[in-house]
């Protein structure tokens, strides 16, 4: 396969994804693919094709904080602070504040987006 044929394929599926997650990045993508980022780059600045193009306005105004609530108040005494996370993939989290179910349901919302994007990527 050419190098061309490679960036193509590789463009297309980068689409196809970024459809269902807005904030999946060029980078990230390309490594997962084992395709050398700033080859796709060069190739797509070739083509005339730039990232701003591709990705939907939308997603730029998107947060990167999930929003966590508790059903119930808690004391002030049950909060956990100064907490460090640091999960499989590299990605460290620093959390000022937070109770143990609101900290666990962030985890557990991580690992779930994580797994989505994974499955996103053949």
């Amino acid at each position: 396969m050419q190098a061309s044929e490679l960036y193509q394929k590789t463009l297309d599926g980068y689409l196809s994804c970024l459809e269902r997650f807005p904030s999946l990045t060029l980078l990230s993508y390309c490594r997962e693919k084992h395709v050398n980022n700033t080859g796709m780059r060069l190739w797509m600045s070739r083509k005339g094709i730039s990232l701003r193009s591709l990705k939907p306005v939308a997603s730029c105004q998107q947060s990167v904080f999930a929003p966590l609530s508790t059903s119930e108040p808690n004391p002030a005494s049950e909060f956990l602070y100064g907490i460090t996370i640091t999960f499989s993939d590299g990605v460290t989290v620093s959390i000022k504040q937070g109770n143990a179910h609101s900290i666990n349901s962030f985890i557990n919302y991580y690992n779930l987006k994580t797994e989505e994007i994974k499955s996103c990527l053949p």
